[in-house]
């Protein structure tokens, strides 16, 4: 370090191809393997660093032996703030973290090497205009080299790179991987152990079911558990593969058949049969760093950033977990996950509380001073391709950074970003969703319609028939909010056997007169030409927003029935 405090050099690694790995996943363990080689990799070479030195990613030797749950902690990128002098071997550091790495599977770092991506970026700071940056964020070096490992991330994206050759060691070597990744105090809270004191990872079906499992534990063990097990065992033993058991659509469609003989009627219902693929990603944490800096302690700076991020991580992987959720990646501000649509015994009831939760406490890590979560929410059937339901979840992620809401006749939107993007594909390929701004009430009363507490008696037909009025007068409803006459309007139009007095309902318009007050009154152009197409708006005299902001009850109903509906399978 300089005399002035200031750091002059800095050393940077990416390293990849993670998004290109995880998309091939079709099952659980797959995704998991795939996200946790990277985050292992990116252990290996910190271990080979001079931890004093490392600014981002927080990381001393206690951390390097955490295990939680499994889950990735470790992130696809470190900052270290370096002298000249003290820069180490690079290639020695690579060639030693891929020869630890390969320890683990009988594989040297030469046959490594083809499987992965990684990118060095080593500058100083005080040459080539660095240090005056391109703009007055720029001369806050972890932003500037940020941007420029984002531009190392794209060159590198065409480098010619062997995922299916990775894909196939990870899944040879899956058990070792296990043991590289589980705790033993938390193994059975997320990996499921046999009886001969081996593990595996629960399946889509098993992770839908969470909420059955907890019900009916002994039933859920004499169907699923117990003889799925079993069969593992012997596979495994012969030196088969138990994958091709655990992969059957035969074993998987008649482990339903199995439950529902054995449980009370109707307790599977359809919504068992999915899963919610989460992805979450910091906004605004270039400010919070911006907010943080100061220039005669800039490395302190950015060691305390990124200890709160650890932090986070280790809280919203017991969060996932507390609600019977996989966690497979918690970087930092980054997560993904696997998750049941709903658990009735958890903190959160269902996977959008949870978002919500995962939301307030990233908030209260930075203590309220602009950094949020934006999420994307892939609802899939179990027999989906899960590495299509990823990439779907990441696409509705960036949809919700992408979230803007604006007063009329001003530019400058009043909220950015902090919004959750979900979309449900059902079995049949129909599609709905919506994107959701975070950071009002109405996120909450939305969620808390989802609720099996709110009231019990609400069925299919009910939700339909409010839908069916709904989605006829947006005009009308927008109006009713403007002249905060809801009341009147609901008792109106809404008056067939004393339905306007249901509180679920009276619940839909308290949201309605929220979102009204809270969407703003101009969508970005982006969005109002989506609304347009998506809706046929174009010869027609109602206004997008207003489109807009019916179809956040819409979609919340239809949520709703979804989640209740019977399944007839």
């Amino acid at each position: 370090m300089s005399k002035d405090n200031k750091p002059k050099s800095f050393l940077a690694f990416t390293i990849g191809p993670i998004v290109r790995t995880i998309s091939q996943a079709r099952k659980t363990r797959e995704l998991w393997a795939a996200s946790f080689i990277f985050s292992q990799l990116m252990k290996e070479l910190l271990l080979q660093l001079d931890a004093d030195k490392i600014t981002l990613p927080h990381f001393t030797q206690q951390y390097a032996a955490t295990k939680l749950y499994g889950a990735g902690l470790w992130p696809d990128r470190c900052i270290l703030a370096i002298e000249e002098k003290d820069l180490p071997d690079i290639a020695a550091v690579i060639n030693n973290a891929l020869t630890k790495l390969g320890a683990h599977f009988g594989m040297n770092s030469q046959e490594l090497q083809p499987h992965f991506q990684i990118n060095v970026l080593k500058t100083d700071w005080t040459k080539g205009g660095l240090e005056n940056g391109i703009n007055d964020d720029d001369k806050i070096p972890i932003h500037r080299i940020n941007r420029l490992l984002d531009n190392l991330e794209l060159n590198g994206s065409y480098q010619q790179v062997e995922t299916n050759n990775l894909n196939a060691i990870l899944s040879a070597n899956i058990l070792k991987l296990y043991d590289l990744g589980h705790d033993r105090e938390g193994v059975e809270k997320v990996f499921i152990r046999l009886d001969d004191g081996s593990i595996r990872l629960p399946s889509l079906p098993e992770i839908g079911t969470v909420e059955i499992k907890t019900a009916y534990q002994y039933e859920y063990d004499t169907v699923l558990t117990e003889p799925l097990d079993e069969k593992i065992k012997r596979i495994r033993h012969k030196k088969g593969r138990a994958k091709d058991l655990i992969d059957s659509e035969a074993y998987n469609e008649q482990l339903f058949v199995d439950l529902k003989k054995l449980l009370p009627k109707e307790t599977i219902k359809l919504r068992h049969k999915y899963v919610a693929i989460v992805t979450a990603d910091g906004d605004n944490l270039g400010d919070t760093i911006s907010r943080l800096w100061t220039e005669d302690k800039p490395v302190e700076v950015i060691h305390k950033f990124s200890e709160k991020l650890m932090s986070f991580s280790k809280s919203a992987v017991e969060k996932i977990v507390e609600f019977g959720g996989l966690p497979i990646y918690a970087g930092g501000d980054d997560l993904l996950f696997l998750a049941p649509l709903t658990n009735v015994d958890s903190v959160a009831e269902n996977v959008f509380q949870l978002c919500r939760n995962l939301d307030d406490d990233f908030r209260d890590t930075f203590e309220n001073n602009g950094a949020t979560l934006s999420f994307g929410v892939a609802i899939s059937y179990y027999k989906h391709p899960l590495g299509e339901a990823v990439l779907a979840s990441r696409e509705l992620e960036k949809k919700a950074k992408e979230f803007k809401i604006f007063k009329d006749g001003s530019e400058k939107p009043i909220h950015k970003k902090h919004a959750l993007a979900f979309q449900v594909e059902k079995h049949s390929g129909q599609q709905f969703g919506a994107t959701l701004w975070m950071g009002g009430e109405s996120f909450s009363i939305w969620a808390d319609l989802l609720s099996s507490k709110v009231e019990k008696d609400i069925d299919d037909s009910f939700l339909t028939s409010v839908m069916h009025k709904l989605e006829a007068i947006p005009t009308l409803l927008a109006d009713t909010c403007a002249r905060n006459t809801l009341t009147d309007f609901r008792q109106h139009h809404f008056n067939e056997g004393g339905l306007h007095d249901k509180a679920y309902l009276k619940k839909v318009f308290e949201l309605a007169g929220m979102a009204y007050e809270e969407y703003g009154a101009k969508l970005n152009e982006y969005w109002e030409k989506d609304v347009i197409e998506k809706h046929n708006l174009k010869d027609r005299a109602v206004k997008p927003l207003d489109v807009y902001k019916t179809n956040i009850l819409f979609a919340g109903l239809r949520l709703k029935q979804f989640l209740i509906q019977k399944d007839h399978d």
